[in-house]
This record gives structure tokens, C-alpha cells and sequence, in this order.
């Protein structure tokens, strides 16, 4: 007859006592798993809010700029708008160029209920920043950007900076609201969206990263049937007014100043004088 040691667990009990540990161990993997699954839920919901808050909040910003009276003390009304457009039905009106104008104007009282859709009722306080060489067009934008908001709440502190400094920041995402130029010298719809709204690159001013963006984007690329590339682009451009990841405010005209002798001056597409065809009466 077999013995057993004061201390040793018997048979059954320890078949028993096995059972239960992997019906725990699979009932807490379960746990586990379905707490995983609800925490990144939560986080998706979470994300969604946040950048719906950051696209009220963008939008209330562009219905809070005062475009005329910017336009007016920036250029002297020398350029092409990019606001006051009327889209029937909230869809893009064309789709072969970009930028076009928006269908945002002057509205405070829309800033305002957007700003507090936002999360912000009472305004938040941020700063607007433009380089030193920008200086004789954004200097006037910037105080009259800065009063306007203020009548919605939003506190703006300006900041004039070097160019090197001012590269510095934008090429490390640490500035959060500033003006800069967009330049395409090959401007087709699809090469401004490709290089201005698609990766972390420096020129992604706005830092966005929409699938959609980006899908139609690339399609459009390689897109010979220029219906097709149209309709492409008529989607990117109502994308872009959705989302509001820039506020487009103006093209400025390229004026060329000269004596009164000098004729062939002729425009060319990256902006700088070409002798070859200038001559003197």
C-alpha cells in the first residue's frame, strides 16, 4: 500500500486546481483582451473628437478673419482672393486647379458658435508667428488678425522672427498658427495636394494625415483621362474645405516696376527676370 507525505495534494485535487487556474487564465485572457479592445475603442473615440475639436476650432478662426480688410492693408487689393466664393451645394465647383476660392467670408457669430462646438466658449489664447522678410505684408495682417479674433475670445500674441528661426520652428511642428506662402512653380491640382498635405514633411504645414486626402492625391498623380483627374480633384478640393487643415486667404500679383524704356519684359514661372528677351527703346 502506497503512503503519502503529510503535504502532498491529492490526484483529484490537483486536476481540479489545474482546471480552474486555465479556466481563470482564459477567463482573464478574455478580460484581458476585451479591456484592450474597449480601450482602443475609447482611444478611436477619443481621436475622433479631438481632431472634430481641431476642425471647429480651425473653421471658427476662418470665419472670424476679417479677408477685405486684410486684403486691402496687405496688398492694396493687388491679387486674387481665395474667400467670399458661393458653392451651391457645398461641394468643390471645380476640380482641375488648386487653390480656389473658399466659400468663407466674415461671420462672427459662425466663429463663434463653431468655437464653442470646439470645446472653447471663452476663446483660448495662442500666437501668430510670420518671418522678418514677410514683414511688409504680414505685419498689417497680423493686427488685424489679432483684433478680430479677440472679439471671439481667442487671445493672440504675435511674433516676428528671424527666417532662419522662423524655418527652424515650422520644420519642427512648434509653431501652431502662422502665415506662409505656397509656392508650385508646375502648378497642377494634384502636385500642390502631393507636397503641401501628405506626409511629415516641412511643406505639411498644417501636419494633416487624411486617408482620403492622400488616396486621391496619389491617384491623381497618374491620372491620364483628365475628366477623371477632374473628378479627383473636385473631391480633394471639398475635402480640403471640410477639414480647413490651411486657411487659403489671397495669390498675389507679381507686379514688375520699370522705366518707361524697357520693353519684353515677359513672365516666367519661377518668378525671377529674364534678360534674354528685355531691350531699351
Amino acid at each position: 500500500m502506497a503512503t503519502k507525505t503529510p503535504y502532498e495534494v491529492p490526484t483529484e485535487m490537483r486536476e481540479f486546481a489545474e482546471r480552474s487556474v486555465e479556466q481563470a487564465r482564459k477567463a482573464f485572457d478574455g478580460f484581458i483582451g476585451a479591456a484592450a479592445k474597449a480601450v482602443d475603442s475609447a482611444h478611436g473615440s477619443a481621436e475622433t473628437a479631438r481632431l472634430n475639436t481641431h476642425e471647429a476650432a480651425r473653421k471658427a478662426i476662418a470665419y472670424a478673419l476679417p479677408y477685405e480688410d486684410m486684403f486691402k492693408a496687405a496688398l492694396f487689393g493687388r491679387g486674387k482672393p481665395l474667400y467670399g466664393a458661393t458653392w451651391a451645394d457645398g461641394k468643390a465647383p471645380t476640380g482641375e486647379t488648386f487653390p480656389i476660392p473658399q466659400p468663407v467670408k466674415t461671420d462672427l457669430a459662425e466663429a463663434k458658435k463653431l468655437l464653442t462646438a470646439a470645446g472653447f466658449p471663452d476663446g483660448f489664447s495662442t500666437t501668430f508667428s510670420f518671418n522678418v522678410g514677410q514683414a511688409g505684408t504680414a505685419e498689417p495682417m497680423a493686427a488685424l488678425l489679432k483684433e478680430a479674433l479677440a472679439k471671439i475670445g481667442i487671445k493672440v500674441e504675435i511674433q516676428k522672427l528671424p527666417d532662419a528661426q522662423m524655418s527652424t520652428l515650422i520644420n519642427e511642428k512648434k509653431v501652431p498658427f502662422f502665415t506662409e506662402g505656397i509656392v508650385a512653380w508646375l502648378p497642377s491640382m494634384d502636385y500642390f495636394y502631393r507636397n503641401f498635405y501628405i506626409g511629415p514633411i516641412r511643406w505639411n504645414y498644417s501636419s494633416i494625415n487624411d486617408p482620403q486626402i492622400t488616396d486621391w492625391a496619389q491617384t491623381a498623380r497618374f491620372e491620364p483621362d483628365m475628366a477623371k483627374y477632374a473628378a479627383l480633384g473636385k473631391q480633394l478640393n471639398t475635402r480640403h474645405f471640410e477639414l480647413m487643415p490651411q486657411i487659403p486667404l489671397w495669390q498675389p500679383s507679381q507686379d514688375a516696376v520699370m522705366a518707361p524704356s524697357i520693353e519684353g519684359y515677359v513672365y516666367q514661372f519661377h518668378r525671377q527676370i529674364d534678360f534674354r528677351d528685355l531691350s531699351r527703346k
